[in-house]
């Protein structure tokens, strides 16, 4: 069974390379994510991504995990900070807040 975190991202302005538009509510989205704590931090995996919630324009409640069985699932973890991207801009920045048990 997949390990599925809730997180906090908050998304990188359009003006500055960010998404011209929010992830719709329930959405499907499967960006390459990069976790501040690994080293090299040029290994990167895709992460399947739902949003639970818009906080405001720039910040969202996502539920994430990794697209492939392969993935380093000891990198989600309570406090884990990563990147968002698709391909090389930067879409968002966020944070782990807790594990997600349906």
């Amino acid at each position: 069974m997949k390990k599925w975190m809730i997180a906090e991202v908050n998304w990188v302005p359009v003006h500055l390379g960010g998404r011209k538009a929010a992830v719709p509510l329930g959405t499907r989205y499967c960006p390459i994510v990069v976790f501040k704590s690994l080293k090299p931090e040029s290994v990167s995996w895709s992460a399947e991504i739902y949003t639970v919630t818009h906080i405001d324009d720039g910040n969202s409640v996502i539920m994430m995990s990794y697209l492939f069985d392969e993935a380093p699932f000891e990198l989600l973890v309570c406090g884990a900070s990563f990147r968002l991207f698709e391909g090389s801009s930067l879409v968002a920045t966020g944070v782990i807040s807790k594990e997600y048990i349906p």
